[in-house]
């Protein structure tokens, strides 16, 4: 539905030429309706703009004028003391004319309506009026097929509507017309000649009001007062047609889209569009009710993407995941869904269940399951060394996440829940999370965090605050409501999949963030040095400004920057140093780029 808004309307004179103009986008439908009251409006004719400049212009003179003698409908009434007006035998007139006389060349032949009870009321249709120009009109009845008028009690009060016939021009217009009117109620004359007068449809007041195929709403949404020589009045159509759904979701496979179900009035017409990767296969066009089909390529880029349809004036935005779908419980408007997917992908979960393969994103997360997917993504699988003797009482060497949980207190990211326990079992909270995720991004590797906090509920005297300081300043999070982080809250696994990808695998970062995609060579021996070179997305590296940062052990020096996201460092790794994947960091300024475990002491 369109709604008409900021109407500013001037006056028509008799007889001139005025336009009102609309500027309307694509498939917006405009109605203009005889609305001076609500019976009037009714008689509206639908227009439709597929688009451009709509201009409503205004006829030099009405081509019909219709009379209706509603006053008189009683069968048992008579005029003139012996006339039935809906007698067999009576007649009703009507006559219209230039002058009041009713007599000369400007004046119409006495028109016979007809006879019988079905006259009253009656209508005529006359046409070709000038415009500009006064005319009179009468209607009586009489008892026989004369025309002589007889009595004026004979004469039949009578309402006469004026209607003059509007076109509309502009770019892109289909299917347009309009009805412009304007209605006069005639008294009986003091003079005894049944007189009333009236004037071509100009120098009154008019109102329009919208029509929708058949819908007109009432009172008159605006009002045209007197409009004047060429004047225009500039309105805008704001249209409330639906289309469902309208931000559909998939994933990175080549498919069709779901239909979209379009709502508009029955005469709305409507086109729809696509562009970019995706492409209306069906419903391009249609009117009122109706349904569009698309597809969409597949998507390779390895990032997220959206793209636009546009379909009865309405924006349908289509988001495509990077990734295919894996898991059943897991959908592409979840999202987590890529998240849960890379995590599949890298070997770091298998899910909870196998039949159907299924990710459970809503459950809590445990502090073992946690171990277990901070080592894998870490260590990038299951070949890595640790401590046999356990360091926990309640975790046993039998405990699935043994070897995990040993691992994360060998590499300093833990330190148990007590002095002698891990609590498995126990859920991880946000606030735990934040830590996991912080040391196992920088292991040992130096960071700086902001001191003003950014979460209401995380104030500095918080045990995780520098944790999740770090974790918002690294765009890792943004929290769970505006301005809050929800420490306490239990960390749910679809949660989690997003912190580590975007934490330890460098993986669906928000858009522009400084990274560090790969270091080349990636590995030396304890004792060995490398030249190693670092390639950066959305890095800004500055020869003399530029620094390497590298965990105890390792030794940058010798910076050269090649371009804004190329350098190379001589990497000095110690003799002593463990065998472990390590974390480098470059900073220019107030950018960090970081290169989670990327680089292996073996």
């Amino acid at each position: 539905m369109c709604f008409l808004t900021g109407l500013n309307a001037n006056t028509i004179q008799n007889g001139v030429v005025a336009v009102l103009t609309v500027t309307a986008t694509s498939g917006t439908m405009i109605g203009v309706t005889d609305a001076l009251s609500a019976s009037a409006a009714g008689n509206a004719l639908e227009t439709i703009a597929t688009g451009g400049t709509v201009s409503v212009q205004a006829p030099t003179a009405p081509t019909v004028a219709t009379g209706s003698a509603s006053a008189v409908t009683s069968n048992s009434a008579t005029l003139g003391g012996s006339v039935n007006p809906n007698g067999a035998d009576t007649h009703v007139w009507f006559q219209y004319s230039t002058n009041s006389s009713m007599t000369g060349s400007t004046s119409t032949p006495q028109q016979d309506i007809g006879s019988g009870t079905s006259m009253l009321p009656f209508s005529a249709n006359i046409t070709g009026l000038a415009g500009n120009t006064t005319y009179y009109f009468r209607a009586w009845a009489s008892n026989s097929a004369g025309t002589n008028q007889g009595s004026t009690a004979n004469f039949i009060p009578t309402t006469l509507t004026i209607s003059g016939t509007v076109t509309l021009s502009g770019s892109g217009l289909s299917g347009v017309a309009v009805t412009l009117s304007g209605s006069q109620s005639g008294t009986a004359a003091t003079d005894g000649s049944g007189h009333y007068s009236f004037n071509t449809p100009a120098g009154g007041n008019y109102a329009v009001a919208l029509s929708l195929a058949g819908y007109t709403f009432s009172p008159p949404v605006a009002t045209f007062s007197n409009l004047s020589t060429n004047q225009t009045a500039n309105f805008t159509a704001q249209c409330a047609n639906s289309v469902s759904p309208s931000s559909p979701y998939l994933d990175s496979t080549s498919q069709a889209g779901p239909t979209l179900d379009v709502t508009a009035s029955p005469g709305y017409h409507w086109t729809a569009s696509g562009g970019g990767f995706i492409t209306v296969t069906s419903g391009a066009t249609g009117t009122g009710n109706g349904a569009v089909t698309f597809a969409v390529a597949a998507n390779s880029s390895g990032a997220v993407r959206t793209g636009t349809l546009t379909v009865a004036g309405q924006t349908v935005t289509v988001t495509q995941r990077a990734t295919a779908e894996i898991f059943a419980d897991v959908t592409p408007p979840d999202y987590y869904f890529d998240f849960a997917d890379i995590m599949y992908q890298a070997g770091i979960t298998a899910g909870c269940t196998t039949t159907p393969l299924d990710y459970c994103p809503s459950s809590p997360t445990t502090r073992g399951e946690m171990a277990k997917f901070l080592i894998l993504a870490v260590e990038g699988g299951n070949s890595f060394t640790y401590t046999t003797t356990p360091y926990f009482t309640d975790v046993p060497a039998s405990s699935p996440y043994f070897v995990f949980i040993q691992k994360l207190m060998d590499m300093g990211i833990t330190d148990g829940c007590t002095a002698a326990t891990y609590c498995p079992n126990d859920a991880v909270t946000r606030g735990e999370m934040a830590a996991f995720i912080i040391r196992s991004r920088y292991e040992t590797t130096p960071y700086t965090y902001p001191s003003t906090p950014y979460f209401t509920d995380v104030p500095p005297s918080n045990l995780f605050f520098p944790f999740i300081q770090k974790l918002a300043q690294a765009g890792i999070t943004d929290g769970c409501a505006p301005e809050m982080y929800c420490p306490d809250e239990t960390l749910t696994r679809g949660q989690m999949a997003v912190f580590l990808v975007i934490g330890l695998l460098n993986d669906l970062p928000a858009p522009g963030t400084p990274l560090i995609a790969s270091a080349v060579p990636n590995s030396a021996a304890p004792g060995q040095s490398v030249t190693v070179t670092l390639t950066g997305v959305n890095t800004n590296f500055v020869q003399g400004t530029t620094q390497v940062v590298a965990p105890a052990g390792v030794t940058p020096s010798n910076i050269t920057v090649l371009s804004g996201t190329s350098l190379t460092v001589d990497l000095a790794v110690g003799a002593g140093v463990a065998p472990n994947p390590t974390s480098i960091v470059i900073l220019t300024g107030t950018e960090e780029a970081v290169l989670p475990n990327g680089f292996l002491v073996q």
